[in-house]
């Protein structure tokens, strides 16, 4: 069957590292913080079985997170189930029958985010999630910083109250930016679509008489972001029913890559009843009936936390989020960063690399990454420390990329390639035999940096075709420009150059949204500078300078 066993995310589709968790209750959605007891009472009244071998605590230095008691907890064990009518999603909020439902994208995280915030602005007795809502924290995210007062120009010097600068300026050309500035399909940003959807569908209907007179909260788009910024954060995707949900306790546990639960859910169940069984809305040739030989008993009945790994005793234990995600997706997803992160990518345009060339250097064909033939020359760079055959950008909008061990793209590399060859046969260039001997020549000569020799046909090196390492320079040199162009063109245009570390270790750490921006732009300077050194050394080999 259609198991799903991951956390799932949509659109930006990010993780909460306790290090810069914001464990600060929704006072501005009229919620108050409730205590880990009563979050337990509500979580038995409604069905949740918690295993007694783990325990839900809260701290101000890591918030609400889960961890085991002293004894371990072997692999394959089921540690939370959750009943499918405990979780909030868009078809069991009390407003379902006038919410409109998605299964996927962003249309998903808009009619949750509506969900939720319904039930928020219902007095604590219509709503029967009341208990859940008040265990929630508040969420930070970059989404909304553009629009936040604590994000204006104060006058003051940032050193002394740095959250009341212009907080995107610091931004200014990360990864961070460039999703922030992505727009859908109807052309609209995140933060715009949430807007529109606000004042589109959910006033309308909020405003309704027999809607409205329920209510204990005015409505309010900065609560309604705020939402927005919960299911963001927090929410799984379960199955074809629910689609996208609010899952208690599930979300108590925080991220690591190397985690010890996942989410276990059957994805193929009734969109019409969430049955897992045969229903009466089964048609007779319904490609995906259930049928109750797959069942255990569970299956119609619970959503699994299950263990995918030992748990040590007193040890944290983290689900993961995702596999993928670099700390631009992180921060404006989850309002956080891990350091280091090894999925971090730097993305480049294709008018970006062409800024390094004067028009008539540009060749107006650009080389078809999906012919097989040139793709198949990829894994020649296997071993390489220069370049990556596999890396693509967190947007998938560009296979132009550094990696964070500071490697181009492989496609980077082709790329630069054909620009360089100006006025020669490109095609000449792209022969299969030729690009791999070219290849193979950057081999070579990475493997002498790596013994710390100097090239020399001298000392047993094999002798190179010169217009080979002419072309390997100069494929350097434009690696080298191409980092410091972005290097220049990233962060706070006033303090380009300044030393961030020397920075960030004088800013407060309750400045935590300007400790973010450092942070972000340090990881971007690191990597620049990496590939920047790397093919400085590789130029370097043949004594020469760039």
């Amino acid at each position: 069957m259609g198991k799903v066993n991951y956390r799932q995310h949509w659109d930006l589709g990010l993780e909460r590292d306790s290090k810069f968790r914001n464990s600060t209750m929704i006072g501005e959605l009229g919620i108050l913080f409730m205590s880990i007891p009563n979050f337990l009472d509500w979580c038995s009244n409604n069905g949740i079985i918690i295993d007694p071998r783990i325990c839900i605590c809260h701290n101000e230095e890591r918030g609400v997170h889960v961890v085991a008691k002293e004894v371990s907890i072997p692999l394959g064990d089921t540690l939370v189930r959750i009943p499918k009518d405990a979780v909030l999603s868009a078809k069991s909020c009390t407003l379902s029958n006038r919410i409109p439902f998605e299964l996927h994208g962003r249309g998903a995280q808009l009619g949750l985010a509506f969900a939720l915030y319904s039930e928020i602005l219902l007095n604590k007795h219509a709503s029967r999630w009341f208990g859940y809502l008040q265990s929630l924290p508040s969420v930070d995210l970059p989404l909304f910083w553009e629009s936040d007062p604590r994000s204006r120009t104060s006058g003051k010097s940032h050193h002394l109250d740095p959250d009341a600068e212009d907080l995107l300026l610091w931004f200014r050309g990360t990864e961070v930016m460039k999703l922030l500035h992505k727009k859908d399909g109807d052309n609209q940003t995140v933060p715009e679509s949430i807007d529109h959807y606000y004042h589109h569908t959910v006033l309308p209907i909020i405003l309704q008489p027999d809607v409205r007179d329920g209510l204990s909260l005015e409505p309010d788009l900065a609560a309604f972001r705020k939402a927005y910024s919960l299911v963001s954060s927090r929410a799984f995707f379960l199955d074809s029913y629910h689609g996208l949900a609010m899952t208690p306790v599930a979300d108590a546990f925080n991220h690591a890559l190397e985690n010890h639960v996942h989410i276990e859910s059957e994805f193929f169940v009734c969109p019409e009843c969430g049955s897992f069984r045969e229903c009466e809305h089964d048609d007779d040739d319904d490609d995906h009936i259930r049928s109750s030989q797959w069942m255990d008993g569970t299956h119609d009945l619970y959503y699994e936390m299950v263990s995918n790994a030992e748990i040590q005793p007193n040890e944290e234990i983290f689900n993961t989020y995702g596999e993928g995600l670099c700390n631009a997706q992180l921060l404006v997803q989850y309002g956080f960063i891990l350091d280091p992160n090894d999925n971090d990518v730097l993305s480049f345009d294709m008018n970006e690399i062409l800024t390094l060339f004067s028009s008539h250097d540009v060749n107006s064909e650009v080389p078809l990454f999906e012919d097989a033939d040139l793709i198949s020359h990829n894994d020649l760079f296997k071993d390489s420390d220069l370049v990556s055959p596999h890396i693509h950008s967190p947007s998938k909008d560009t296979d132009f990329c550094i990696d964070s061990d500071g490697k181009i793209s492989f496609q980077l590399w082709i790329f630069l390639l054909k620009h360089l060859c100006r006025g020669q046969d490109v095609s000449s260039w792209f022969r299969a035999e030729v690009l791999r001997t070219l290849i193979a020549t950057q081999a070579i000569l990475e493997n002498i940096i790596r013994d710390d020799e100097s090239y020399s046909t001298e000392n047993g090196n094999v002798e190179l075709d010169p217009a080979r390492i002419a072309m390997l320079v100069e494929i350097a040199q434009a690696v080298v420009r191409l980092c410091e162009m972005r290097k220049s063109a990233i962060g706070y245009p006033d303090h380009v150059g300044e030393n961030l570390g020397e920075l960030l270790d004088v800013v407060p750490e309750d400045r935590r949204r300007f400790r973010l921006a450092l942070s972000v732009l340090m990881v971007e300077h690191s990597i620049l500078d990496s590939c920047r050194f790397k093919w400085l050394d590789f130029v370097a080999t043949f004594g020469l300078d760039i």
